[in-house]
């Protein structure tokens, strides 16, 4: 991001979270399951690439990696099929202590 901002490249990472690709759903059916609730469409991170790409102001981000979850809020989109969800925070019983 540092060497191509003079260039006007903004470079941003793109975290998704927990994704209901072809491998998890096939996973999950092996054991008669469904995908949990967590899981979004790959579709949900291709929208906040969309976004990120028509953003004027996408230098702002320049630098950084953010949260799917994080970007639907910045930029008020939903999954495919409506739902939205709340970005990943670590319980502070999981952190590890120093």
């Amino acid at each position: 991001a540092h060497e191509l901002r003079g260039s006007g490249v903004a470079v941003v990472g793109v975290v998704p979270g927990f994704t209901g690709t072809e491998a998890v759903v096939e996973a999950f059916a092996a054991e008669d399951l469904e995908p949990p609730e967590a899981a979004h469409s790959p579709e949900y991170v291709g929208r906040a690439v969309v976004h990120l790409a028509a953003d004027p102001d996408v230098q702002s981000l320049s630098g950084a990696s953010e949260q799917v979850a994080t970007l639907a809020g910045r930029y008020g989109f939903v999954d495919v099929d409506g739902r939205s969800f709340a970005p990943f925070r670590m319980p502070d019983e999981n952190r590890l202590r120093q």
